[in-house]
């Protein structure tokens, strides 16, 4: 199975169509059909721009977007787009190796309950994590570990919801200099 980076931020909280909510894509994206799907499933505008998108001041963002489409130039972009709104807004991103796998993963969110949410943070000596950290979000208080490759491995298994902050590929997430999470574990 192809590790997919999806980052997933309180989208999809009720299987109804969402109010506040926008999709967004390139028209010349290869998946930017799914886009129009989902916008038109869930009654959602669809935007072809994050300027557009952000100019319908939503409450959720959906980002529909190719592997191909994806460098760390367009993050940079995006994120300095949403942060230079000033908004609130909940952003998601639909990806996958293929439109098939993008298009199962947005089939697969009532599956989704949201009750096991992690967040993986490796080490970061530029925003002062000086040490990888896993933390489950579940009742108080929240767990926080050292993050290490066997507990990563148990938390992508478990887990509704996972966002990672580090390095990595459609391959790959660099746990830190020494250690890497590869599809094949």
């Amino acid at each position: 199975m192809v590790l997919n980076l999806l980052v997933w931020f309180s989208l999809f909280l009720q299987p109804s169509a969402q109010a506040g909510l926008v999709v967004l894509s390139d028209p010349a994206d290869p998946y930017f059909r799914l886009a129009e799907e989902i916008a038109t499933a869930e009654e959602a505008q669809l935007a072809t721009s994050v300027e557009e998108a952000l100019a319908a001041s939503p409450e959720y963002l959906l980002w529909v977007v190719s592997p191909g489409f994806l460098s760390d130039a367009v993050m940079v972009r995006f994120g300095q787009a949403v942060q230079a709104s000033r908004l609130s807004v909940s952003t998601g991103i639909i990806t996958a190796s293929t439109l098939d796998g993008a298009r199962s993963l947005w089939q697969r969110r009532d599956d989704v309950r949201g009750e096991r949410c992690y967040s993986a943070n490796a080490a970061n000596p530029a925003a002062h994590i000086t040490s990888g950290r896993l933390v489950y979000y579940g009742e108080p208080p929240n767990v926080v570990e050292r993050l290490i490759k066997p507990d990563l491995v148990n938390a992508l298994a478990a887990a509704d919801y996972l966002t990672f902050t580090g390095h990595g590929s459609n391959a790959y997430l660099r746990i830190d200099d020494d250690t890497t999470l590869r599809a094949q574990d």
